[in-house]
């Protein structure tokens, strides 16, 4: 199991509809609103790093209202992604 968090901003009149849009994406195991330089952060969980690029690129990515994104994957102190 892979982990990813990713950091997102969005218009800033339109942060309702995009929480919305990532509650469908069912690998989105946690969503934080912040406050600061992002909006959200967001938990994936996916079998690997592919599948979280392609969640991130095909669904995520696609949102309407979506400004940026920045994603970090999660790695044990061994290195290996979980």
């Amino acid at each position: 199991m892979t982990i990813g968090f990713v950091l997102i901003t969005c218009e800033s009149s339109h942060v309702n509809y995009v929480l919305a849009e990532l509650k469908k994406i069912k690998q989105v195991y946690e969503i934080c609103s912040v406050f600061g330089t992002f909006d959200f952060v967001i938990r994936i969980k996916a079998k690997n790093k592919q599948i979280i690029t392609e969640i991130i690129h095909l669904q995520i990515r696609r949102i309407k209202k979506l400004k940026s994104t920045l994603t970090l994957l999660a790695s044990d102190p061994d290195g290996e992604f979980l």
